[in-house]
């Protein structure tokens, strides 16, 4: 079990929790906050459990501290160190914001690309997909996060997601939505992705394109080609009113199918497509 750790290990154990978590304790592998401390006498870590995930997880869980041997007091110190660098702000400083000064301005080309590649991805996304829709390597991609992730910005956790039409686990990053990353956020330059109406019919409408996260991207999609395909993502997806434009576009032989398919023909979805079947079998019938 190791020895008990010191007091000032303790202290600091504490202080990155509550940077971390100002609030409440959030898992960072299902982003529930109903959590539980576990007791864990001589760990240098608080450790909690999520009662909904079933997972454990401390402080730095997800982080690029991930799986450290550090002492919490050498892991503060390495912290307070990367906030140092000029392209992020401290945490917890908001004298540049009181003097209205603009936090991201020391950022560089890659860190600005990736934070938009996150805050197009809110669900999160792998570091292949950030890489892909900044622009950059996946090597330069990876450190910039891990950067983020050492500032509070941004945080990794093991997410379910549609692998073709198989649920699998990858890992995601994500913004943190902290008071830093929202006020950074805040003075950073949405990049913006072509908003023109799509000239391919059946084409699917450009506001829905970041919903698609693996394979083919949402702009080289159509109805014709790829109908269940895009069913399969939109319908049951975060937006209601990508799962709308789906629902009243696809075909009822391709809702059919979706409906028989696993994932699809359980709970609230398998609803929602029978729902729209029924409607389209009385507008037939008239």
């Amino acid at each position: 079990m190791g020895d008990a750790p010191s007091s000032a290990d303790a202290e600091a154990a504490r202080r990155i929790a509550d940077a971390r978590w100002p609030d409440k304790i959030v898992c960072p592998h299902c982003g529930s906050s109903r959590a539980t401390e576990r007791e864990r006498p001589g760990r240098r870590w608080p450790q909690w459990r999520c009662r909904d995930c079933r997972k454990e997880f401390t402080a730095v869980t997800g982080t690029s501290m991930h799986g450290t041997r550090m002492s919490p007091s050498a892991v503060e110190r390495r912290l307070a160190e990367a906030r140092q660098k000029p392209y992020l702000p401290a945490a917890g400083d908001s004298r540049s914001s009181d003097r209205g000064e603009d936090p991201s301005k020391g950022l560089s080309a890659g860190a600005r690309s990736v934070l938009n590649a996150l805050r197009q991805r809110p669900a999160g996304a792998t570091v292949g997909k950030i890489s892909e829709i900044a622009g950059i390597s996946e090597r330069q991609t990876r450190r910039i996060l891990h950067e983020l992730s050492a500032a509070g910005i941004a945080l990794s956790r093991d997410g379910i997601v549609r692998d073709g039409y198989r649920p699998a686990v990858k890992r995601l990053w994500e913004l943190t939505y902290s008071p830093e990353c929202v006020r950074l956020l805040g003075y950073l330059p949405r990049r913006r992705a072509p908003m023109s109406e799509p000239s391919v019919p059946g084409a699917v409408p450009p506001q829905f394109w970041p919903l698609f996260w693996s394979g083919a991207e949402g702009s080289e999609l159509s109805l014709e080609r790829d109908e269940l395909h895009i069913a399969g993502t939109l319908i049951g997806s975060m937006d209601l009113s990508a799962e709308a434009w789906a629902l009243g576009s696809v075909s009822a032989e391709t809702l059919a199918a979706l409906a028989g398919t696993r994932g699809y023909d359980t709970g609230d979805t398998a609803k929602l497509i029978r729902s729209e079947l029924r409607r389209r079998s009385r507008v037939a019938a008239r």
